[in-house]
């Protein structure tokens, strides 16, 4: 996932317009936008820039959480990640896209 966000910011940063992308740009960036729910991936350029304009303001995917599953599918009453941790993944996320972090 972080390597296709990474893909993703990096075609958004040319600054060209997604109606002028080519369908392998827009494919890039709807790739870390996009989710199994959302069904397949559209392949003509028009049908791209509509999942574009709906997805464009879902949030980044994060790691914020973490649920531990017991065998069985129970969930644990075990609190694994806590603010801490998840200030210092949110950090090590940033500094996989390039972006300075002072913690």
């Amino acid at each position: 996932y972080h390597e296709m966000r990474a893909h993703a910011d990096s075609v958004l940063a040319t600054g060209i317009l997604p109606t002028n992308m080519t369908n392998a740009q827009l494919k890039a960036i709807l790739l870390p936008l996009k989710t199994k729910d959302d069904g397949a991936m559209p392949r003509q350029k028009q049908d791209m820039l509509e999942a574009y304009e709906k997805l464009k303001h879902r949030e980044q995917r994060t790691f914020n959480t973490l649920e531990s599953v017991r065998e069985g599918g129970e969930e644990s009453d075990d609190e694994e990640a806590t603010d801490m941790d998840n200030d210092v993944l949110e950090a090590m996320l940033a500094l996989g896209r390039g972006v300075s972090v002072t913690v």
